[in-house]
């Protein structure tokens, strides 16, 4: 039976409560922890994009691969960076560059017929970290419309678990209404759950957090 995001209100309620006020914006997290799940089977291992629905992040620094048109309008919308062939071709001997354009990116946005090129030279940086562009929310062809995307990628939280049983995911800010950020966690709890092979009966526990605050347990 999904979770209602009216249960996870008072949850979300006494992280931020109990959470002292820090002098920056603190994220609020996510923690599932599972059971039951062997992770060398390719079935139980997770990794998607999900679409919430509320905004999760704020100006998440964009790195858009493209040519032409694409390009031109990827630095109009103001991303972080924009590359090209010649930048992708480079870093197959600068390999140390790729591995800090990874590190310095939220998401990667890239041309289709790029995707190659992508995949060679910049692939063994990003992929490991969950950010290689995907069909729908990463891959773009000419007439897209670059600033519809950004918003859209504003929402996006990756469902990474691939080693470990156990899964971090930041549902929003600090600042964000206690509905919003249980509508989001409701979100990612009920897209986990329909994912696992015994659904909750493979859920562990679950705990919510800010940044530097302490974990609150969510009964679910």
């Amino acid at each position: 039976m999904p979770v209602d995001k009216k249960e996870l209100v008072p949850f979300i309620k006494e992280a931020l409560t109990k959470a002292k006020k820090r002098n920056f914006l603190e994220s609020v997290d996510l923690t599932i922890n599972f059971k039951g799940l062997d992770m060398k089977k390719p079935e139980n291992r997770l990794d998607a994009d999900l679409t919430l629905p509320k905004q999760v992040h704020r100006l998440p620094k964009i790195c858009v691969i493209a040519t032409g048109d694409l390009a031109v309008a990827a630095k109009e919308a103001g991303v972080n960076l924009v590359l090209g062939k010649e930048d992708l071709e480079k870093f197959g001997v600068n390999k140390k560059e790729a591995r800090k354009v990874a590190a310095e990116n939220d998401f990667f946005i890239a041309q289709a017929d790029l995707m190659p090129l992508v995949g060679r030279f910049l692939g063994p940086s990003i992929a490991p970290k969950g950010k290689m562009p995907k069909p729908g929310t990463g891959i773009i062809t000419p007439g897209v419309n670059i600033n519809s995307l950004i918003e859209k990628l504003n929402k996006i939280v990756r469902i990474n678990m691939k080693k470990d049983p156990i899964l971090h995911v930041k549902i929003g800010d600090r600042d964000m209404r206690e509905e919003e950020l249980a509508e989001n966690a409701a979100a990612v709890i009920n897209f986990v759950e329909g994912r696992l092979a015994r659904g909750k009966q493979n859920i562990k526990s679950v705990f919510v957090k800010t940044t530097m605050g302490g974990p609150v347990k969510i009964e679910i």
